[in-house]
């Protein structure tokens, strides 16, 4: 005998099916687009080299008062950008993961966030930790733990890695950076005059010979040799303070956000101010991002996104305006996407969720949203 369902059964079917039809046409980007997974915040975005594949770097920053395991859980969720399917790759005591790469061949991922456990007599202790997975298996094949309080650091804000010269450099909450050799797994340096100066947002240069750091508490940017950690040069913005940078792709200008609303354009020297944009809110600008052919940039505000044209320094286009703060902003290799991370906590402790919108470059639509 055929199994029949009941008619119960068959409604809630039919309500549910109507429930995802009248969601999927009230969402703002493309019919069928939305995936759900987690909903803390997203904290960092990474494109693997051939675009395959997105890395999404997310969680919750914790205080170290709860249960184990202490000061928040992290994660990366990576997508496979052809059909969509995830996996999610975790480590045992991770924060909030504020920094998240591809190998150049793409077989491996690297994330910075915190590791956080309680000594013999119950004190917390915390860690600024970078791990490394192997992709196709989610195989953890090296853990690099970088004390919290050395030299008057902080939680990881930010990361960045010059590959070929096994640097991995991280932006701290105390405003003061570090420089972890990869090969020894050990603090290689502490940038010179950092301590109590600047370093909530560094980058390497393309070809990994420079470092770049600035912070919100002085309107200064620094270049360093990465080798040694020397200082090379210092620019000071006019009557702004900067929050993030990013080198162009051909490594010849430092796009600085600043904390009204515009963006210093550099020479990679330091030595010349070569223009300045405006996205038209005078708020900060949280986060820039160079486009892989380097012929415009993405500048985010608590407004939304804006694409600037490089050489007219004029606003382009500006995507779907997201109602929490941004806080990753990456390009796919062939520039034709954007993808834009979201999310907030309140207090830093209770997370109020997070996602990411990517959008069609060239249009402007929204393609895809990942909650």
């Amino acid at each position: 005998m055929p199994l029949t369902m009941p008619m119960s059964s068959h409604l809630k079917i039919l309500l549910s099916l109507a429930c995802a039809v009248f969601l999927a046409l009230a969402c703002g980007c493309a019919e069928d687009t939305k995936l759900v997974i987690d909903p803390s915040p997203v904290w960092s975005l990474a494109y693997s080299p051939d675009g395959k594949a997105l890395a999404v770097g997310r969680g919750t920053r914790g205080d170290n008062t709860g249960g184990s395991p202490w000061g928040g859980i992290g994660e990366v969720t990576v997508w496979q950008t052809k059909d969509w399917t995830s996996k999610v790759y975790t480590n045992d005591l991770t924060n909030g993961v504020e920094g998240v790469a591809f190998s150049p061949d793409g077989l491996q991922m690297i994330a910075a966030s915190n590791a956080c456990h309680r000594n013999s007599r119950g004190s917390p202790g915390l860690w600024n930790r970078i791990t490394v997975w192997k992709l196709s298996d989610g195989e953890v094949l090296d853990t690099i733990d970088v004390e919290h309080r050395r030299d008057g650091g902080g939680s990881v804000t930010q990361m960045s890695i010059a590959h070929e010269q096994g640097l991995i450099g991280l932006a701290r909450s105390g405003d003061v950076p570090v420089v972890v050799d990869a090969k020894t797994r050990k603090l290689k340096y502490v940038p010179e005059g950092q301590l109590g100066s600047s370093g909530t947002s560094l980058e390497f240069s393309p070809d990994g010979k420079s470092l770049a750091t600035c912070s919100t508490l002085a309107p200064m940017v620094r270049l360093y040799n990465s080798d040694s950690g020397k200082e090379i040069s210092t620019s000071e913005l006019d009557k702004a303070k900067a929050r993030c940078l990013t080198f162009s792709p051909d490594g010849a200008h430092l796009a600085v956000g600043r904390d009204d609303g515009k963006i210093s354009i550099l020479t990679a020297k330091l030595d010349k101010v070569m223009g300045t944009a405006s996205v038209g809110d005078a708020v900060p600008v949280y986060v820039v991002r160079y486009a892989p052919d380097g012929k415009s940039f993405a500048a985010a505000t608590d407004a939304g996104v804006h694409l600037v044209d490089a050489k007219t320094l004029k606003v382009t286009r500006s995507f779907e305006k997201i109602t929490m703060r941004i806080n990753a902003v990456a390009f796919a290799p062939d520039g034709k996407q954007i993808a834009v991370g979201y999310g907030r906590e309140i207090e830093g402790r209770i997370k109020s969720g997070g996602g990411v919108k990517i959008f069609d470059v060239s249009t402007g639509k929204c393609l895809r949203d990942l909650e």
